[in-house]
């Protein structure tokens, strides 16, 4: 997903919605999140410009499978062939 196509997250009430979800679901993952919302706490942050997107910023990005858009993390951000920085995110439910 290209950074410009990521937009700032809807904040801590959407994420800790997806996170119960996701938690209920698989209890391994939930202590991932705990994990995320303490390294959040030390750096908050974010912003809709492409160059400022960086790893672990919170986001809301659209799942191609849906169409939907979902909170998610950046897991990683790159750099295409044509000079496109793009990122890798995992969304949060």
């Amino acid at each position: 997903m290209y950074l410009t196509e990521l937009q700032k997250s809807k904040g801590d009430g959407a994420r800790e919605t997806q996170e119960e979800a996701a938690a209920a679901a698989n209890p391994v993952a939930a202590a991932a999140t705990e994990e995320t919302k303490k390294e959040e706490a030390k750096e908050k942050g974010g912003s809709s410009e492409a160059a400022e997107w960086k790893e672990g910023d919170h986001c809301a990005a659209v799942f191609t499978e849906d169409g939907v858009k979902y909170e998610a993390t950046v897991a990683s951000v790159a750099e295409d062939g044509g000079g496109r920085k793009y990122a890798i995110v995992r969304f949060l439910g």
